[in-house]
């Protein structure tokens, strides 16, 4: 309420309200319906001290009963609840009203949104997670709460508006369209509803880049819409140079028209670097007419700027072994250039040289005749069983998982300030959220031949507390890492969608978000592989817990400081034993799901190299997965070709 900023007086008045609503039942319900805001926030909040599970039916009275002023305060004290479910009902209960303040809070309060998840070993890989619940799984209900949104969008006059609440004068509020449009694309998201898509589509010149940047990245997968497709190549110009990256990088997913190949080249008269890349790798990928085309238009055209690009593409199919046929019929076209500028006379400069470095040669870097013997070693894993060596009991998991979540609540109240990158600081209670104290720039990679790397506790607050309960837990490295493994394959019970980078190639946008990863031979195969009923009786003890997305982050981090040499061995033995098992009995398309099982194994063996016969070792690996990809992708092409 403010009471650091409050006067003497006024602070004491508060508390001794506080105080009064505490220990007298009957003033409590009084102010409940009082003039005054203050009060009717100081009665839900001793309502809710007393016992939380009378505060919903309070609440939901005011929402129906109330003045403006009371239902803020209501919407208010909802937003500091925990109770997710809670929140969502009587939010939804409430989108008729009108007023942006209150739709402030009424919108926070309808809880259940999209998210964005990040692929385990694809940095640049994110994808999006609906939070689903049973309430919204029927269409009609979904239905009537998106043409509601769309209410509140022609009823509410303004785009945004922020400030000091009206009502408490401690709050502030800061209401937008891009609220409410982005619950109408988490409606959305359920199904990909087409129609709901193109009517978003015709809104995204109200979202803000951010927003819009979703609509782009997220729902423009059916290849075959037109409206879809329109609003792609219209993106190709948006004011957001970052949703212009967004929009390229969904072209490089269709089979493009001439017409549309076009809107690519005119690109090529900015000199934004990223732009220029990603539409050059497009125009590279088209069939050969289509890039003889592109080249024409590109070669010939009255910008320096695009010719260029069509200069560097020839270079590009020049350096192309696999394009050598294309590259020598298309490079006379680079002849039409007859009074180059400074910068098209470099690239037919090197267009016409001759490189004296190659593949056969080793780029001059290496002897590709010769081979070191550490790339040749196998190692015997036959004895290997991953359901023992990956597993650490559930008693022990427990115990451990339940000691660190006792340990966040006893220092919930922690106060910590973290700076972010670009210098600004925020401070933060452990039990609220568990952050690094900083997000500046420190070295990740391994220390020359010493091979050591920054504490990763250090990053956060109370670091020794963390350590020294790890230290007493008794806990091995090899049941710190069965734990590290079972948090890092959580969302195996989620849809092919979440692993995206491994079935992108095998499955369509829609069959993706379809279908389960545990079903047929896929299910069957991670079953005799992994030890799965293990890895689901820990994640369900983690969502048991009060503080799991703190203990979700501690534990990565004790496994990150723990003594590498102590599993190096055990993870490069599961890793092996993944690669090189029998993906005989799976059909064609499932063939990607043991990646699904080698990519965290790979990135926790990368991170337990330690000198460098680890170094090596585990780039040998490295150089087997790219093998084995390659392999098993070839025979996937032929089964769909």
């Amino acid at each position: 309420m403010g009471l650091e900023a409050a006067n003497q007086r006024v602070a004491g008045q508060l508390l001794q309200q506080a105080y009064t609503t505490l220990t007298d039942e009957k003033q409590r319900q009084e102010w409940l319906t009082s003039a005054n805001a203050n009060q009717v926030y100081i009665s839900l909040w001793a309502s809710a001290v007393h016992e939380e599970e009378v505060l919903p039916e309070q609440i939901q009275y005011l929402m129906e009963n109330g003045e403006h002023y009371q239902k803020v305060v209501a919407q208010y004290v909802l937003a500091n609840s925990q109770n997710i479910a809670v929140k969502f009902e009587i939010a939804r209960n409430s989108l008729d009203e009108k007023d942006p303040e209150l739709l402030y809070w009424i919108l926070q309060n309808y809880s259940y949104d999209y998210e964005y998840t990040w692929q385990v070993g694809e940095a640049e890989e994110r994808v999006l997670k609906v939070k689903r619940t049973p309430a919204l799984e029927d269409k009609s209900t979904r239905m009537h709460e998106y043409e509601r949104f769309k209410a509140i969008l022609k009823a509410v006059p303004v785009k945004e508006k922020s400030g000091v609440s009206a009502v408490l004068d401690f709050t502030e509020f800061r209401y937008s369209t891009d609220l409410v449009l982005r619950k109408m694309l988490y409606l959305t998201a359920y199904d990909m509803d087409a129609e709901w898509i193109a009517e978003l589509i015709d809104m995204s010149a109200q979202m803000s880049p951010d927003i819009r940047g979703d609509l782009i990245n997220y729902f423009t997968g059916d290849t075959n819409s037109e409206k879809q497709r329109g609003f792609i190549f219209a993106s190709l110009s948006d004011k957001s140079m970052t949703n212009r990256e967004h929009a390229l990088r969904q072209v490089k997913k269709l089979t493009l028209h001439e017409n549309e190949l076009k809107l690519v080249e005119d690109l090529l008269k900015l000199k934004t670097g990223s732009l220029r890349q990603n539409a050059i790798d497009i125009l590279l990928h088209q069939s050969g007419e289509l890039l003889s085309l592109s080249l024409e238009r590109l070669l010939s055209a009255k910008g320096e700027l695009q010719r260029l690009a069509g200069l560097e593409l020839l270079t590009e199919l020049k350096d192309d072994q696999d394009n050598t046929e294309q590259y020598e019929q298309l490079k006379t076209l680079a002849d039409g250039i007859t009074t180059p500028t400074p910068k098209e006379r470099q690239l037919l400069d090197k267009l016409k040289q001759d490189s004296d470095y190659n593949a056969e040669n080793g780029f001059g870097l290496y002897d590709p005749r010769q081979t070191e013997a550490w790339l040749l070693e196998q190692r015997d894993v036959s004895a290997v069983d991953l359901k023992q060596s990956l597993i650490i009991s559930t008693e022990r998991a427990s115990k451990f998982l339940h000691g660190l979540d006792e340990l966040v609540h006893e220092y919930r109240d922690f106060e910590y300030e973290v700076e972010y990158y670009s210098g600004s600081k925020e401070a933060k209670l452990i039990g609220a959220e568990l952050r690094p104290l900083s997000y500046k720039h420190r070295v990740e990679v391994l220390d020359h031949d010493q091979f050591e790397t920054a504490s990763e506790l250090q990053q956060y607050p109370l670091a020794e507390k963390w350590q020294h309960y790890y230290g007493e837990s008794g806990l091995c490295s090899q049941e710190l890492m069965g734990l590290h493994f079972a948090l890092q394959m959580r969302n195996m019970k989620d849809a092919v969608y979440s692993f995206y980078s491994h079935f992108s190639n095998v499955y369509d946008y829609d069959q993706m978000r379809k279908t389960k990863l545990l079903e047929g031979g896929r299910k069957q195969f991670l079953e005799q592989l992994l030890p799965l009923e293990s890895i689901w009786e820990i994640v369900e003890i983690i969502d048991d817990l009060r503080y799991n997305r703190q203990v979700m982050t501690l534990v990565p981090a004790f496994f990150t400081d723990s003594k590498r040499s102590d599993t190096y061995d055990l993870a490069e033995a599961a890793l092996i034993k993944v690669m090189t098992s029998d993906l005989t009995q799976l059909e064609k398309q499932d063939l990607p799901v043991w990646q699904v099982a080698a990519s965290p194994l790979f990135a926790i063996l990368q991170s337990r190299v330690n000198d460098v016969d680890t170094f090596r070792s585990s780039s040998a690996r490295r150089s087997n997965m790219i093998c084995e990809e390659q392999k098993w992708m070839s025979n996937v092409i032929r089964f769909f070709m």
